[in-house]
């Protein structure tokens, strides 16, 4: 036979539990939203930038390097060339995109999300893997979460 006491202690604790989970979840999302709308915004600016220095050969530019969790590819395709020019060698060059903004592609085996604009007869694109978006997210969210990760053993004990 339960007593009284240790009903309420199990649901005050599984109460914080379940509290502690959707929070979790929300703060993930919401941070996920946040970092996809302002990193959206810098893929456009990259290929607007791009399609801005219009008069200079792709061959003559020289990538920005940038720590990892920002990495965007910048590719530049001449159509009446038919050259090809990528910020990075190392990645595989991204699919021309027909559909003009952003889109989300299956890309070397992960996830991208790329913005493409069109600049006389160049198509621009600046793309970056979503798992950047993502482990952003997951970081901004875990810091968020710190504090509960503490609180939530303690009261159980308390």
């Amino acid at each position: 036979m339960y007593s009284i006491r240790k009903r309420l202690l199990f649901t005050l604790i599984t109460v914080q539990l379940v509290a502690g989970i959707l929070a979790a979840w929300a703060a993930f999302h919401s941070a996920e939203n946040e970092f996809n709308a302002f990193l959206d915004n810098e893929l456009q600016q990259a290929a607007t930038a791009m399609a801005a220095h219009a008069h200079v050969a792709p061959a003559d530019l020289t990538p920005a390097s940038g720590g990892p969790e920002h990495r965007i590819l910048l590719q530049i395709y001449e159509s009446s060339s038919n050259a090809l020019y990528l910020s990075e060698e190392k990645i595989q060059p991204l699919p021309v995109l027909e559909k003009k903004g952003f889109s989300t592609i299956l890309h070397d085996g992960s996830e991208w999300r790329v913005y493409a604009i069109a600049s006389g007869s160049r198509i621009i694109e600046a793309g970056q893997p979503a798992s950047i978006r993502t482990n952003l997210a997951a970081g901004a969210s875990l810091r968020i979460l710190q504090p509960m990760l503490f609180l939530l053993p303690i009261s159980a004990v308390l």
